[in-house]
């Protein structure tokens, strides 16, 4: 029965059972033929991801925030192009749900030409800015699929311009939140449904813009698709699909049986619970065992029912695709089919199994914190049998601009910075990170936009925009800086202005084999400034860079230390906001690093005198940046030395260590001491030790 809210579909995140349908044609596939069909539908999936982006108005979709999908008709992803890999697989419980309640329905049925709007994180995982449509295919009356396309528009109508306000107190404010509602049919956009949503956000021409782009991409595949059917029939077309899928398992089964067996153990913490700056960790036990890993997540903290930290077990599981499809599981198709060897247990009532009335706009930090968990602790699974790809963690990401108001047009905007997708990514055991990489999550199409570009859609004027200083963890190999930058309101009155992301009191970047993780980010607002006289002064001397604005103050005005995230507020022309995007990881030790390296980074700008000589202990001219190899020898000998003289035994160190307990402020939120316990758990496949009925 329709109306309500579904819990059943929620749980059938993995593959559905193989259907009657899809048997059929099995046992005449060919893996050769396979593999180049499966190329077709990938290159089909990659033009209308292509479409989207270039016909959307939205930061997010313009710089490569989307995905495009096709999935089986029983809802399964089974082919993805994607810059955002964790909505290669949050696709599938929309299209279950249009299967479960819309197929047979009377009232709205599925038929060709139609598609169908979704937005509630309940079912797409994320938050109400991560909108989906959905189009079932038809060939000769039949329903062979249905093909999707994600974006993050941004702008929902929350209470927050910019879509993913952090100070909501539960869903309810947190804008417009469709469950799949159908938005077109026999290929007519609904207008009605359309204008009555413009009128729920406060951006209706960027909102409209990115549906269309989604529908003009949809339509495209459609058509791609049945050149495709057409060629190869309906009964292989619908075996294929699920071929594909199963490949998928079967391979990530096989790498992950060549690891070593064993129960490996990480927990972090992050830093902001909504607004405000307080403690909140994940803990994982992962188990691996045979070709199969259990996620166990006892002793996470409890969720928070008025503040914008919690996320739901979907989103901790997909985030997860970030790390498996940009690395591990990279050679594999793209779909529903990598999450066969992996269960979870997921305790209810805590952060990542929150109730679904709590606030979740901000559960991308969440998952995030999920990821780099992950992808800490997978690094201990492989090293002894894949170290080639050990791989240190890239930055947090999320770090951006939200902002809303009235743009230079005299027209309404609200959107989040395309700032986030500037990470440096982590060292690995023969090189560097990438410097401004891109999203860690969007690894293969974000972008941070191109200057001109912004300005001239936004009422901003960009002070300044480059590698951000120091902003890397230090290591024999080092990991890639951020992006540093200052934007200036300009050519409005005003408009809000405030930040998104977290890592401001603490880091969640670490390093590997004695390496630094990156440090925090500050995010810094300079009121009243003298910026537009400077700009009307040939003779003054502008910062391009972070430090140099908080060392000189040439820039004249009012500074404030803010963080990340801070909530809009009124700011006006010539007013700055200047942050910067997290640095990877670095691997093995800092004493370790050829000293030409370092005068290499210190020519670069991307790290400073004082890491140069503190940090990598290198003897150098200034001015030459010429190496004295025997005094940085004598240095890093000496340091090796003192190291060992503030070494205590480990037994030591654990005793002083369990005594600790960090100040009751910030643990506010965190729940027990050392850690919470949790009695009721959802699991998501099948779990050693557990029958059906047991979970």
């Amino acid at each position: 029965m329709a109306g309500g809210v579904d819990y059943e579909v929620r749980s059938r995140f993995h593959p559905e059972p193989l259907t009657a349908e899809e048997q059929k044609g099995m046992k005449d596939i060919d893996p050769t033929v396979a593999g180049i069909f499966g190329h077709k539908l990938l290159t089909i999936a990659l033009e209308g991801n292509e479409m989207v982006m270039k016909l959307g108005a939205s930061t997010g979709c313009r710089w490569g925030d989307t995905a495009l999908a096709i999935y089986t008709a029983s809802g399964d992803n089974a082919t993805c192009a994607t810059g955002l890999y964790f909505h290669a697989v949050l696709g599938t419980l929309p299209v279950k749900y249009i299967v479960k309640h819309w197929l047979n329905n009377p009232s709205v049925g599925v038929k060709p030409g139609d598609a169908f709007y979704s937005n509630d994180p309940f079912y797409a995982g994320v938050h109400a800015a991560d909108m989906g449509i959905f189009s079932p295919i038809f060939y000769e009356d039949k329903l062979v699929c249905f093909v999707g396309s994600i974006v993050h528009s941004g702008e929902c109508g929350a209470c927050e311009p910019g879509g993913m306000p952090t100070t909501s107190k539960s869903i309810y404010d947190e804008g417009i939140q469709f469950p799949p509602t159908k938005i077109a049919e026999n290929y007519t956009l609904r207008e009605d449904l359309l204008n009555a949503m413009n009128h729920m956000v406060r951006d209706p021409r960027v909102f409209t813009l990115d549906v269309k782009a989604r529908m003009a991409a949809l339509r495209t595949v459609e058509k791609r698709l049945h050149a495709a059917i057409e060629k190869v029939g309906t009964q292989q077309f619908i075996s294929m699909l699920r071929y594909m899928i199963d490949i998928a398992a079967e391979g990530a089964k096989k790498k992950i049986s060549q690891w070593n067996d064993g129960i490996f153990k990480h927990t972090e913490t992050m830093d902001a619970v909504g607004p405000i700056s307080r403690a909140m960790k994940i803990s994982l036990t992962l188990e691996k065992k045979g070709d199969t890993l259990y996620f166990d997540y006892d002793g996470t903290s409890p969720q928070v029912m008025d503040l914008a930290c919690n996320a739901i077990p979907i989103g901790i599981m997909a985030i997860q695709m970030t790390y498996w499809m940009a690395h591990l599981f990279s050679d594999l198709p793209h779909n529903t089919g990598l999450l066969v060897p992996l269960r979870y247990r997921i305790p209810v009532g805590s952060m990542i199994n929150a109730h679904r009335e709590s606030p979740k706009a901000g559960s991308p930090f969440t998952m995030n914190l999920n990821r780099q968990i992950l992808w800490q602790t997978i690094q201990k699974v492989i090293y002894s049998s894949m170290k080639e790809m050990v791989l240190a963690q890239p930055a947090h990401t999320f770090n951006t601009v939200v902002y809303g108001g009235i743009n230079q047009y005299g027209a309404p905007f609200a959107d989040a910075g395309a700032e986030m997708n500037s990470d440096g990514f982590g060292a690995r055991f023969d090189k560097d990170g990438v410097n401004a990489a891109g999203a860690s999550f969007a690894p293969m199409s974000s972008e941070p936009g191109e200057v001109e570009s912004l300005e001239a859609s936004l009422p901003f004027l960009y002070v300044f925009r480059g590698l951000h200083r120091d902003s890397c963890g230090h290591g024999k190999y080092r990991g890639g800086v951020g992006m540093d930058y200052a934007i200036a309101v300009y050519d409005v009155p005003g408009i809000g202005l405030g930040s998104w992301g977290f890592n401001s009191r603490a880091t969640i970047n670490q390093g590997l084999f004695g390496a630094y993780g990156s440090p925090v980010m500050p995010f810094v607002r300079i009121k009243n400034t003298n910026l537009k006289k400077l700009l009307q002064s040939p003779e003054s001397n502008l910062p391009s860079a972070s430090w140099m604005a908080y060392k000189d103050k040439s820039i004249q005005g009012d500074y404030e230390a803010d963080k990340y995230p801070s909530p809009p507020r009124p700011v006006k022309e010539f007013d700055i906001v200047a942050g910067g995007s997290a640095g990877g990881g670095g691997y093995g030790d800092p004493l370790e690093r050829d000293p030409q390296l370092v005068m290499k980074d210190l020519e670069d700008g991307v790290i400073s005198h004082r890491v140069a000589t503190e940090i990598y202990r290198v003897s150098y001219n200034p001015e030459t940046l010429m190496v004295d190899q025997d005094k940085t020898t004598a240095l890093r000998q000496k340091e090796r030395e003192e190291r060992k003289k503030r070494g205590v035994p480990f037994e030591d160190f654990e005793q002083k260590w369990r005594e600790m307990k960090p100040p009751d402020q910030i643990m506010e939120y965190y729940g027990n001491w050392p850690e919470t316990k949790y009695e009721s758990f959802t699991y998501f496949g099948e779990w050693h030790g557990l029958g059906k009925k047991d979970r």
